[in-house]
């Protein structure tokens, strides 16, 4: 059953959902501005400074395909409203902290409400939009769901710069903003998100599944953190380690055990064996990865290296959000020109060119030496192709009823990039300290080194790979580009082997 919206309503759900998408985004991006800031009022340490980020996205990725089938069963506009909910008490828990524990865990909690938007999000534009041979319209739908990068970039990087040089409670300020707006965008979506279908999932929701894949995560990259911080040879960290990994092929056995019983899993392993899907999602995380470590690095150089204050740091972030709106839709106009490879490929180049600049970057350098300036633009305009080519060739390549997981499970992707890259680069940054000013240069290379491995791999992995948005070509049904391709790619399902 689909839902039916008049051409009203329908703006009306694409400014709702973008809305509680560019709140996501501005949680991230405004710690970019005040990173700096918050790890010195709560005294954390250099690889405590991390988990600022990697709690969020950590927590947002963990339990995120579990609001699929709890978006089925409860109704996806509910979903959406009580993740808004959580996400605002994180934010006023994270305005009161005052131990980097407390912050941490309101951090989490954040995280955790933001990760429900996300199925949700998507499982409302899936049903609203549903796959129609010839139309554009459910395109431009993912495509503005995906401008949320970009726009959630310009709140952030100004709800992190304003209230904490302003505010008389600094940082603090930010997640106050946040709260406010979060308490907003409930009242959005009540009254403007259609009522949504509920049905039972078969088999329950899988509670257990989501209990594994948590611990799998949290094990894994906890111990990661802390072989870099207490060293490797500390017995726990390589318990912890090891037994974080042993999680991971028991959650893919169990989730495999669901489906072919015919019970409703998190994720649909099948799905991994289609065209290409699990080469783009390994590839996907480290183009991802890249430009989270350059977000979060440059904004630690520009605060905590050369000094700037909250409002210089959010000038300086200003070209990143700007050439974002640019980035999403130029990626959509690409894709239907270039292969999903191509388009691909020049997204890592422009990560890694990114943080090659500012791995050479001094902190004598003024914004405009060294083609600095460029670094915001090439990072966010890469970040969008990266992010749009992907997400668009995973829906593209599933049945039409596995979209909206197939899009959460790429949200899911984002979200374990995030903690994983920002991790291995402080990692690399305790281990191999730099005599060079510019502290954090370590961690650009290593940026550049997911980047570059992404862009070279994606040649022969993504080869021939066709292009994500198939056009009809007469009645034979063959389509623009890619003649491997049959009907059934326009039913959704990418055979492009």
């Amino acid at each position: 059953m689909q839902l039916v919206c008049k051409p009203v309503s329908c703006l009306r759900l694409r400014v709702t959902v973008r809305v509680d998408k560019y709140l996501i985004l501005a949680a991230i991006q405004s710690m970019n501005v005040a990173v700096g800031f918050i790890s010195q009022s709560l005294n954390f340490t250099a690889q405590e400074t991390s988990w600022i980020q990697s709690s969020y996205a950590l927590a947002s990725g963990c339990l995120l395909m579990l609001f699929i089938p709890l978006s089925a069963q409860f109704g996806a506009r509910s979903v959406f409203l009580c993740s808004c909910l959580l996400f605002m008490g994180g934010s006023i828990g994270c305005s009161a902290a005052h131990t980097p524990a407390q912050f941490l865990a309101f951090r989490s909690l954040q995280g955790f409400g933001a990760s429900g938007t996300v199925p949700a999000g998507f499982q409302i534009v899936h049903q609203v939009f549903p796959i129609v041979p010839g139309s554009t319209a459910r395109d431009m739908a993912f495509a503005v769901f995906s401008m949320g990068l970009a726009l959630g970039s310009v709140l952030g990087t100004i709800f992190g710069g304003l209230p904490a040089q302003y505010s008389t409670i600094q940082w603090r300020g930010i997640y106050v903003v946040l709260a406010c707006l979060s308490a907003a965008s409930s009242f959005c979506v009540l009254i403007s998100a259609p009522p949504s279908v509920t049905k039972p999932v078969a088999g329950g929701v899988d509670y257990f599944g989501g209990g594994l894949i948590s611990v799998a995560l949290t094990l894994t990259l906890f111990s990661i953190s802390q072989g870099s911080n207490v060293g490797w040879q500390t017995p726990y960290v390589i318990v912890l380690l090891v037994v974080g990994i042993i999680f991971f092929p028991i959650f893919a056995a169990w989730e495999s055990y669901l489906e072919n019983k015919g019970c409703t899993p998190m994720i649909c392993m099948s799905n991994f064996k289609r065209g290409r899907y699990t080469l783009m999602s390994l590839l996907s995380l480290l183009g991802f990865g890249s430009f989270i470590i350059w977000d979060n690095l440059a904004g630690l150089f520009w605060q905590r290296t050369i000094g700037y204050s909250a409002v210089q740091v959010m000038l300086r972030f200003v070209p990143q959000s700007i050439f974002g709106l640019i980035g999403a839709p130029l990626a959509i106009f690409a894709l239907r020109k270039l292969s999903s490879q191509i388009v691909f490929i020049v997204g890592c180049i422009l990560l890694l060119s990114s943080n090659i600049i500012f791995a050479m970057a001094s902190p004598k350098d003024t914004y405009w030496n060294r083609a600095q300036f460029l670094g915001p633009t090439f990072a966010t305009i890469g970040a969008c192709w990266v992010y749009t080519s992907g997400v668009l060739y995973l829906i593209s390549c599933v049945p039409p009823e596995q979209a909206t997981a197939s899009g959460s499970w790429y949200a899911v992707l984002v979200s374990y990039a995030s903690s994983l890259g920002l991790i291995v680069a402080f990692a690399v940054i305790e281990d191999h300290p730099t005599s060079e000013p510019n502290v954090w240069t370590n961690g650009y290379w290593t940026g550049a080194a997911w980047a570059a491995f992404a862009a070279i791999a994606a040649v022969p992995a993504f080869w021939d790979i066709g292009t994500s948005h198939p056009r009809k070509l007469g009645k034979s049904g063959e389509t623009f580009k890619t003649k491997r391709r049959t009907e059934q790619d326009m039913e959704g399902v990418h055979t492009t082997m």
